[in-house]
């Protein structure tokens, strides 16, 4: 079975980010879920990252590493940007839910070897895939915790869902049929308060993307943001794609409201913004929208910025805020 190789010839053009290249990402299938089918003989290509210039190990039948690799950067744009503003030379980042590592690089980038990484995967094929990516670019400064994060320790079940590293959850929603279940995983979950006070360097910037388990993690995390107040970077909604489930599945029908979120984090002084985008000419610039307890629960982004009064990175991002 070939795959389609046509779409090779626009990656001048995407690799430039010029105007216009999602629809061609669309016209010569590259970058959706549905297209994966067609990409499943693709190579593994290996090209340098557009922006922080580590070399990457791309999967191409994988559609997010596929999305990667015509770009020649990580397609979370707006977060990436983000943490442009926030890190610096010598800061820290925490990275929950790392999966194989994309943000991880790009943090590693921007503190340099005199900063520092945590990076958070359970998922034990993950974790080798950012440990190739760290021995590729000769990378020193990330530490890998191969566990997952609550508010108590335990052993959970790791479920990835359509064969996407991305899509690995510890809690399945109401719905969900085995078979869009491609493995499972039973892996240690930790604290992250507990992990996290062995190293006294203070945390600069906070992501977390574990597909629903948002909340869970944040309260396990509780001191650590009276301690620090970092930028902290969230998931908005967590909507998987199920054919077998005619409803979309939220944070909500997982009993992961986000409205409890809001509460947890506005009682530690933070307040949401939604991350996103906006054009200016032919580039798209940070913007950060402001969330009241009103709309969270029915907010158009797929990320929030939880940004707290006497958090280090608010000076570099009020000049983003709408």
């Amino acid at each position: 079975m070939t795959y389609p190789r046509l779409a090779f010839l626009i990656l001048p053009y995407t690799r430039h980010e010029l105007p216009g290249w999602g629809y061609l990402f669309k016209a010569f299938k590259i970058s959706t879920v549905e297209h994966h089918s067609l990409w499943k003989s693709a190579p593994t290509k290996t090209i340098r990252h557009s922006w922080h210039n580590h070399l990457m190990k791309l999967d191409l039948s994988n559609w997010s590493e596929r999305h990667t690799y015509f770009l020649g950067r990580f397609y979370d744009l707006d977060l990436q940007l983000a943490m442009n503003q926030v890190l610096k030379a010598g800061d820290r980042l925490v990275d929950i839910g790392a999966n194989i590592g994309m943000i991880t690089l790009h943090g590693a980038a921007l503190v340099g070897d005199s900063g520092h990484v945590d990076s958070f995967e359970p998922n034990p094929e993950c974790c080798q895939r950012i440990r190739e990516f760290l021995e590729l670019n000769d990378i020193k400064h990330v530490k890998i915790h191969e566990v997952g994060l609550s508010d108590v320790r335990d052993t959970l079940t790791l479920s990835i869902l359509h064969e996407h590293s991305g899509m690995g959850t510890l809690t399945i929603p109401e719905g969900i049929e085995d078979e869009v279940i491609s493995q499972k995983f039973e892996v240690p979950v930790s604290i992250g308060d507990d992990i996290l006070k062995e190293n006294s360097k203070p945390i600069k910037f906070l992501k977390i993307d574990v597909e629903g388990f948002e909340y869970k993690v944040l309260r396990g995390l509780e001191q650590t943001l009276k301690t620090w107040k970092p930028v902290v970077v969230t998931e908005a909604s967590w909507k998987p794609v199920v054919k077998t489930v005619e409803s979309s599945n939220s944070m909500d029908n997982m009993g992961m409201n986000p409205l409890e979120i809001y509460h947890f984090m506005k009682q530690l002084g933070y307040l949401p913004y939604g991350l996103t985008t906006k054009r200016r000419w032919l580039r798209h610039h940070l913007a950060l929208i402001p969330i009241g307890e009103d709309n969270i629960k029915d907010s158009i982004f797929s990320d929030f910025l939880w940004l707290h009064p006497e958090s280090s990175g608010k000076e570099a991002l009020e000049k983003f805020i709408s």
